[in-house]
């Protein structure tokens, strides 16, 4: 790091700049982030894949409940 020619700052918002809107700021507020923590991107990899777990949990959880609908309405 100490021997680049360019500022982090200026690198990400130069990295980030041929990329369309949503995306751009998406990619400069991610690089800004690990200029100042160096763990941002495990971190959010580790949110995201709590996030899966959890929507797979809630997945499996209305499975359930829709076969148990599907076994109460054939009883019927």
């Amino acid at each position: 790091m100490s021997q680049m020619s360019i500022q982090p700052k200026d690198l990400v918002s130069e990295i980030s700049e041929p990329f369309f809107w949503p995306l751009s700021i998406y990619i400069k507020k991610s690089g800004l982030n690990g200029i100042e923590d160096y763990l941002s991107s495990d971190k959010r990899l580790v949110k995201m894949f709590c996030t899966q777990l959890i929507f797979i949990y809630l997945h499996g959880i209305t499975a359930v409940l829709g076969f148990l609908i599907i076994a109460y309405s054939i009883m019927k």
